[in-house]
């Protein structure tokens, strides 16, 4: 409020001109850009618009192992029951996954919200706690998502059915559910997440489109130089920490780049069937009436780590994506000299993590994030 009102004065000439300058830049392009990679484009909605249809095509994962209910030694006491149900959603359609914020419009709940609802809908409870295994921001998705609730009532077989039939949207798919031991909590019984972030690539705004199989390799070999590391990740996060620690291990992470000129290897997709997914969604687009594909190829990262902090994966996927086109400047992306100086490089984004400047990064669109599963044994 106080920059438009600033900015207001700016327009009357009732400001002094280094005032009114540093206004006028706060609202410009190259502002809001401010160390975030020209990969990203300023049309957030545009660039990511394949994105839900990536992940509606792409084969669920499988369910967690859960662990399973233990008799009571006397049947005849009520007790209640613990469930745990598999979810989709898509994360644009909601202001939030599971934190609530007086801000949000009324119409708009967010994806807690909106699920406990449509339980209680169909339940004679008149209060219910959800807990879930990742708190996703606004416009952040998820394929496998897990959660928990305890009622006293026994659930029925067709309740799966019954409660996707009252998202008449599709907003939110319920995929299963299952009864699990009365001790298990979703939010605090997991081991690991697991992250997907698909990054379309726009033909006609990312000027270095022929050096993005190179940006990929770079980025990957960064990542994968971290895996099994316990590090402090406080700089590749929002820095507003909620847990216990900010020390974080990696199992898994890695990024593969996917192109629009033809097949790509099956046998080293980064999930079951994205290949392929991707492949006919791209064809999708130019059945609609393009004479070539809008993107020219698609980044896609995956990491498992046994805990996340706030913005932390938003905040990853661009920093890596800097340090990444720093080393093909660096080596005028010649490919002979880039595997050559491997050594020098490779720790180049560990570093950064070591020196937790959160300032000089910027975080990734959320449209492109999701959440791909959860592992609780």
């Amino acid at each position: 409020r106080r920059y438009l009102q600033d900015a207001s004065k700016c327009a009357t000439g009732s400001m002094r001109r280094p005032l009114a300058s540093a206004v006028m830049l706060a609202f410009s392009p190259s502002a809001r850009r401010f160390n975030r990679h020209e990969i990203f484009s300023l049309d957030t909605g545009r660039q990511f618009d394949i994105v839900p249809r990536l992940l509606d095509s792409l084969p669920l994962p499988n369910w967690p192992v859960l662990p399973a209910p233990t008799q009571h030694p006397n049947p005849t006491v009520k007790r209640k029951r613990t469930y745990a149900m598999l979810i989709s959603y898509n994360g644009i359609r909601f202001p939030g996954g599971y934190e609530y914020n007086p801000s949000f419009p009324p119409d708009k709940p967010t994806v807690q919200g909106l699920l406990t609802s449509r339980m209680l809908s169909l339940l004679s409870m008149k209060k219910l706690w959800v807990a879930t295994a990742g708190r996703t921001d606004a416009k952040v998705s998820a394929k496998a998502g897990l959660i928990s609730f305890a009622t006293w009532e026994e659930i029925p077989l067709k309740f799966v059915d019954e409660l996707n039939s009252r998202f008449e949207g599709g907003e939110i798919k319920i995929h299963g559910l299952q009864s699990t031991d009365s001790s298990f909590h979703a939010a605090f019984g997991t081991t690991s997440r697991e992250y997907l972030y698909i990054l379309p690539i726009l033909r006609n705004e990312f000027s270095n489109s022929d050096q993005l199989s190179a940006l990929t390799d770079v980025a990957d070999c960064m990542l994968s130089n971290v895996v099994g590391q316990e590090l402090d990740y406080i700089g590749i996060s929002a820095g507003k920490v909620k847990t216990a620690t900010t020390l974080c291990t990696f199992e898994n992470a890695e990024c593969r780049y996917y192109g629009t000129n033809g097949p790509t290897d099956t046998n080293n997709d980064i999930v079951q069937g994205f290949s392929s997914c991707w492949e006919s969604v791209c064809q999708e687009y130019m059945q609609q009436g393009s004479q070539q594909c809008e993107y020219v190829g698609c980044i896609v990262f995956k990491v498992r780590s046994n805990r996340f902090l706030k913005r932390q994966m938003r905040k990853l996927i661009n920093s890596v994506l800097l340090d990444a086109s720093e080393v093909l400047e660096t080596y005028q992306q010649d490919p002979v000299q880039i595997i050559a100086a491997k050594e020098k490089w490779k720790d180049k984004w560990r570093k950064r993590v070591h020196t937790k400047d959160r300032g000089s990064n910027d975080a990734a669109p959320p449209e492109g994030l999701c959440l791909w599963r959860v592992a609780v044994l």
